[in-house]
């Protein structure tokens, strides 16, 4: 096969980050002067919040370089080196964080850590993904744009540097008592990066492709840059705004500096081309996307605290404090309506269906919903923010604008039922991945919580898309099936793959509810595989099994 040691460089690559996430990062055991404080022998492995997003990026690209390994058709039209960019620098953000929360463990706890192996495997496996990259995509990766580029894009790489900073700080009080001595309190500090939010994640990915993306002239172009270096803007905003009691730091004022000189440098370099504004779906659609972006910044949560010397010691008694909306499932929703005010004012992105985005937002701004509180707690009374009343109304609008009007005309019923199979099938495992969202669930019913597949995580977000995109081009099939079902295949792929990792990350323990989706996922992959043959019809039965041939 022609060139293939790239691909095989890319796998080795994806697989080596999957592998590095499991090992220890950092390790350390306590030292002979080390506080009381909960010392004890202590590893950090690769499982953060970035981790989530390196093992994501990893994944796709494993997955990508496979299919283009079995086809190399699929070779120039995969995204392989932004999928490999991606991953070598999400590995550098877990590296990062691990050393931050080694130093934060040991002011708290004490012991002296030390970089471990998995560190080394996890280096090394950025290291190859670049150069597997470079190899692949090198018109891609080490490209010359022109000189007005430059300036647009050294603020992009340095919002990249600068969510490797930390961008938030709160405070941690320590009590610790020796028999002989009255208790003391020790004060810690508690650092986060950039990346460790969820907007901050979300503001990398559309760095990298502001950098990867090629300078071309004309409009269309001009604003695919304008509409990336917004979003850096947004998502940048939503990591700098913070909620009490915790603080910003320089990192928060380098990044969103650096996001908002992108926007003006992308901005400035204009086309002569008149602009043509979409129509009115269009323009509500982007309205409606304002509107929801702006209520995030808003109260969403709202907790009255009551008078008492427990409530003075942290400097909240007798007041009312609001939370914004940014939380990771919102995030995630504004993402999907950035998609979809994309796709209404951009002609070559209508391939990408509005209904499968819609029903993302309309899902996880509804999980959002569930994870509100109101009532009186503890004393607290908790209330909803007026913010959270702007942000409903603005995503069901925006629902609303995005519904397509269905239309299905199936010919031959024998020829779709597998479609109509996959779509049960498809709705079934978006059901199980949302459903533990919510907790409406009797406690018992779902098993291990603390697996990855039944929490709220980067990793179920992701499972939730892929659910959503599979049903969508399940449905398609059943009114054209002349489209490659090569996504038929690969879609589900990813699913099995998503629950081999969470097995993995539970030490292999299965359970009823990670069964339930791997096997739905299995069961998904069987029946993309039996489309792309050609559909039932094209299976063909051995003779010697032919019961018809008996006599």
């Amino acid at each position: 096969m022609k060139r293939a040691w790239d691909l095989l460089v890319l796998l080795a690559a994806a697989a080596l980050v999957l592998v590095s996430l499991n090992l220890p990062w950092e390790q350390a055991s306590c030292s002979s002067g080390a506080s009381d404080v909960g010392c004890f022998d202590h590893r950090i492995d690769g499982w953060s919040s970035v981790g989530q997003v390196a093992a994501l990026s990893a994944l796709l690209l494993l997955v990508l370089a496979a299919a283009a390994l079995v086809r190399p058709r699929l070779r120039v039209r995969l995204p392989l080196g932004q999928c490999a960019l991606a991953a070598a620098y999400f590995t550098l953000g877990v590296f990062v964080e691990a050393r931050v929360d080694a130093r934060q463990a040991h002011e708290t706890a004490g012991g002296h850590f030390q970089l471990a192996y998995g560190t080394y495997v996890g280096v090394a496996a950025g290291l190859l993904a670049l150069l597997g990259a470079a190899a692949l995509r090198r018109d891609e990766v080490l490209f010359r744009p022109p000189g007005r580029a430059w300036l647009p894009l050294g603020a992009a790489a340095a919002l990249l540097v600068a969510l490797l900073l930390p961008w938030s700080e709160s405070l941690l009080l320590l009590f610790s008592s020796v028999q002989s001595t009255p208790t003391t309190v020790h004060v810690g500090h508690l650092s986060a990066l950039g990346l460790a939010d969820a907007g901050g994640v979300i503001c990398a990915a559309v760095a990298l492709r502001f950098i990867v993306v090629r300078w071309r002239d004309g409009t269309e172009a001009w604003l695919g840059r304008c509409t990336l270096a917004l979003a850096a803007v947004l998502f940048a905003g939503a990591a700098f705004t913070v909620n009490f009691p915790v603080t910003r730091v320089y990192g928060a004022w380098v990044g969103l500096a650096a996001a908002m000189a992108m926007l003006l440098l992308a901005v400035t370099d204009r086309p002569r081309v008149k602009l043509v504004w979409p129509r009115w779906q269009g323009t509500g659609t982007g309205i409606a996307f304002l509107v929801f972006a702006t209520s995030l910044f808003l109260p969403w949560q709202r907790a009255c605290y009551p008078q008492g010397r427990e409530f003075a010691s942290v400097g909240v008694s007798g007041r009312c404090i609001s939370t914004n909306g940014w939380t990771l499932e919102t995030s995630a929703a504004a993402l999907a309506a950035a998609g979809l005010v994309a796709v209404a004012f951009a002609p070559s992105l209508r391939r990408f269906a509005r209904g499968e985005l819609a029903a993302g937002v309309a899902l996880l701004v509804a999980t959002s919903g569930f994870l509100l509180q109101t009532g009186v707690s503890g004393g607290i009374r908790l209330s909803l923010g007026y913010g959270s009343i702007v942000g409903f109304v603005a995503a069901g609008l925006l629902v609303g604008l995005a519904l397509e009007r269905p239309h299905v005309s199936v010919g031959d019923r024998s020829r779709a039922a597998p479609a109509l199979l996959a779509i049960a099938f498809g709705a079934a495992y978006v059901t199980a991945v949302v459903l533990p969202w919510w907790d409406v669930l009797p406690t018992g019913v779902w098993s291990v919580f603390a697996l990855g597949l039944t929490r709220l995580s980067w990793l179920t977000i992701a499972a939730l898309a892929v659910g959503l995109r599979l049903i969508r081009l399940w449905w398609s099939r059943l009114r054209d099936r002349s489209a490659s079902a090569d996504e038929l295949v690969l879609l589900p792929l990813a699913l099995v793959a998503l629950a081999v990792l969470d097995a993995v990350r539970a030490g292999g323990h299965l359970t009823w509810n990670s069964a339930l989706l791997g096997g739905l996922a299995l069961a998904l992959t069987g029946l993309g595989l039996v489309e792309r043959s050609g559909g039932l019809g094209a299976i063909e039965i051995p003779a010697i099994l032919r019961v018809d041939r008996i006599q």
